[in-house]
């Protein structure tokens, strides 16, 4: 199948009677340049969605554990209580909102926000 690609990497399938744009060439088949920069965007997006999945995760427990800090205010403290304040907690409530596309080192999962 002949594909009209970009230098960017941006590509369409064509037939033999589509006219190619100014900035584009026609190949048969998929360049190795362009298939390792598709592998790597499909890894990189993999990434992304663990992040955004784990990201979520943790909101939960931030929102419970807010939950179970008022609870535990009001002499019930429940089993399902973790270590930290409510600050500690809200502050890393704000730094599990700010861990997406475009901060620092994300999607390096390595460099996660820390719980209390």
């Amino acid at each position: 199948m002949p594909y009209a690609i970009k230098e960017d990497g941006q590509l369409r399938s064509v037939s033999a009677d589509m006219a190619l744009e100014a900035d584009e060439t026609l190949v048969d088949e998929l360049p190795d340049w362009l298939l390792r920069k598709l592998e790597e965007m499909g890894a990189v997006a993999g990434r992304i969605a663990r992040e955004a999945s784990w990201r979520g995760e943790e909101l939960a427990v931030t929102a419970r554990q807010l939950e179970a800090l008022e609870e535990a205010e009001a002499d019930v403290p429940p089993a399902d209580l973790l270590a930290g304040t409510r600050k500690d907690w809200l502050k890393y409530r704000g730094q599990l909102s700010n861990w997406k596309d475009g901060a620092e080192y994300f999607p390096d999962s390595d460099h996660r926000p820390v719980r209390p």
